[in-house]
């Protein structure tokens, strides 16, 4: 078993404090299945924008949901960035605010990522603590395009509330 895996086989979750985090960011409400196409589209809108401005992202990509999927999720892809940007088209500022977060570093396929959500969800509340209005992921890894999806790190926050 993996060094980051926890209790029944499924990572357990830490409470982090992190300082906020300026973001570039792209973000729309989308079907539930069309979120892969959103990122492949967002992403590079962001990283060009980024480019032409002469900005370096300062972290590894994120995706962030401000809403628990139904059928659509509001949803944002987004880059680091060492302070707030001046919209450029779709790509706004955004800033994750400060405070603490429920953490899992996760290695696997993106597929799991739902069930790690569902996970963090029931262990915040079994804890007792209140659910954020947000959660994030950060892709530590960069996924290769022929490469195994259970070599992906991705670490997954959820804000507490």
């Amino acid at each position: 078993m993996s060094a980051l895996m926890g209790g029944h086989g499924l990572p357990e979750p830490q409470i982090v404090f992190g300082s906020g985090q300026h973001l570039a960011m792209v973000r729309a409400t989308v079907d539930v299945n069309g979120i892969p196409e959103f990122y492949d589209r967002a992403y590079p809108l962001i990283y060009s924008s980024l480019s032409r401005r002469g900005i370096a992202p300062s972290g590894a990509p994120i995706g962030i949901s401000f809403s628990w999927p139904t059928e659509t999720i509001d949803l944002g892809a987004a880059a680091p960035v060492s302070m707030a940007i001046e919209p450029d088209g779709e790509v706004t500022t955004f800033r994750i605010p400060s405070g603490p977060a429920a953490k899992v570093s996760f290695r696997g396929s993106y597929d799991q990522l739902p069930m790690i959500y569902s996970h963090i969800r029931a262990w915040l509340e079994h804890n007792g603590y209140s659910l954020g209005h947000m959660a994030w992921e950060q892709y530590v890894t960069e996924p290769r395009p022929n490469g195994n999806p259970d070599d992906n790190l991705t670490d997954v926050y959820w804000l507490v509330g």
